[in-house]
C-alpha cells in the first residue's frame, strides 16, 4: 500500500510499514504494486535477532536482479 510518502507491505500474514519512498532508487516505488513478487529475509541467530526483519527486495523494473528496497544491518 502506497502511503505518498511511504509504502506498506503486507507478507505472510504480517505488514512491514515505514518504507520511505523518496530513499528508493529512481522507479523502484512505482514497480512495487499488489502481486509484486517479495524476498522478505530475517536475521539469524548469528545476528542475535532471530526473527527480525533484515532485508525485503523487489525485482528490480531495469535491471537483471533484485533491488533492496529495507535493510536492517
Amino acid at each position: 500500500m502506497n502511503h505518498g510518502d511511504s509504502l506498506t507491505i503486507k507478507y505472510g500474514g504480517r505488514a512491514f510499514s515505514g518504507i520511505m519512498l523518496d530513499q528508493l532508487p529512481a522507479g523502484i516505488a512505482e514497480s512495487i504494486r499488489p502481486g509484486t513478487d517479495v524476498i522478505v529475509r530475517f536475521h539469524t541467530a548469528e545476528a542475535s535477532c532471530v526473527g527480525q526483519l533484515a532485508h525485503m527486495l523487489v525485482p528490480h523494473p531495469r535491471d537483471e536482479g533484485w533491488a533492496e528496497i529495507y535493510a536492517d544491518y
